[in-house]
């Protein structure tokens, strides 16, 4: 539910940092419409400009 992170910046702890090879993960979220999106970034957690993300999705938890 946070925005795309700019380009040359770091990206924030409000977001989920996958960086030991994982393929999924658990989360809990409050009931609700909630907006998930991938967005790549670099050893250092910067986003690669050419941003490389995916399409937003929107879930409902119940």
């Amino acid at each position: 539910d946070s925005p795309v992170p700019k380009p040359n910046k770091a990206i924030s702890n409000k977001q989920i940092h996958l960086n030991r090879g994982q393929t999924e993960i658990v989360l809990k979220l409050p009931p609700g419409k909630h907006t998930l999106q991938v967005v790549l970034g670099d050893y250092s957690h910067i986003p690669h400009d050419p941003p490389v993300m995916s399409e937003v999705i929107t879930i409902t938890v119940e």
